[in-house]
């Protein structure tokens, strides 16, 4: 059995509430985003609140809205409806040998069936070694096939979890959508 330390509990609560609410409705688009230079696509870009990163976007692909959790600083989704993306910045620190039991932990609590990890990797953001994890399984509910992308990072300070999802049946045709969110992520000293 896996048990969760009571210090992880704010983060694991938001993670807990992004994989039980797999969609949302409406939301009104906010407002406190800087616009960076322009190319071909307009880029946005958010500062972190709590912790000092920042996520860089195409806004022709993406919508952010408002928060739906406390722990959940930006909540995106995709300009055409088919991907989700949230991330949970926190002051204080998650053991990334328990992150990949947790991840699944998370996905069968909420309603996840098969769920599964299936590429684990450790990449490069800022010089900073980021845990890439790609989980699938079954939304228990719609029993339409969900996969997760994640990026997770803590140290001795911060804890950061980037995730995106989408519930297409062809879920390798946004995987670079959600990709490209995902590497927009940078971290200030």
């Amino acid at each position: 059995m896996f048990l969760i330390n009571k210090k992880y509990f704010p983060g694991i609560l938001a993670l807990f509430c992004v994989f039980g609410f797999l969609s949302i409705h409406s939301a009104e688009a906010r407002r406190d985003v800087q616009q960076t230079e322009s190319s071909k696509h307009p880029r946005m870009r958010v500062e972190g609140s709590k912790v000092p990163y920042s996520i860089t976007y195409d806004s022709s692909k993406w919508t952010l809205l408002d928060r739906e959790f406390d722990n959940i600083e930006y909540y995106f989704e995709g300009k055409d409806g088919a991907i989700n993306a949230f991330i949970v910045p926190e002051n204080s620190s998650f053991s990334m040998e328990e992150m990949p039991h947790f991840l699944l932990t998370a996905a069968t609590l909420k309603g996840v069936d098969h769920a599964s990890i299936v590429d684990e990797k450790i990449i490069k953001v800022c010089g900073r070694d980021i845990h890439y994890f790609e989980l699938t399984g079954k939304n228990r509910r719609t029993r339409e096939g969900i996969v997760f992308l994640f990026y997770t990072y803590s140290d001795s300070e911060i804890t950061i979890q980037f995730g995106a999802w989408t519930t297409v049946a062809n879920p390798e045709a946004v995987k670079g959508d959600m990709l490209e969110l995902l590497e927009g992520l940078s971290f200030h000293n």
